[in-house]
């Protein structure tokens, strides 16, 4: 797992740090 992207919140405002590590390991 790796933590979500700076990219990735700018996509997804919704998305935490938190929520990165789910998401992305989804």
């Amino acid at each position: 797992l790796w933590p979500i992207s700076l990219d990735e919140l700018q996509r997804n405002p919704k998305l935490t740090q938190n929520d990165g590590y789910q998401d992305i390991a989804r």
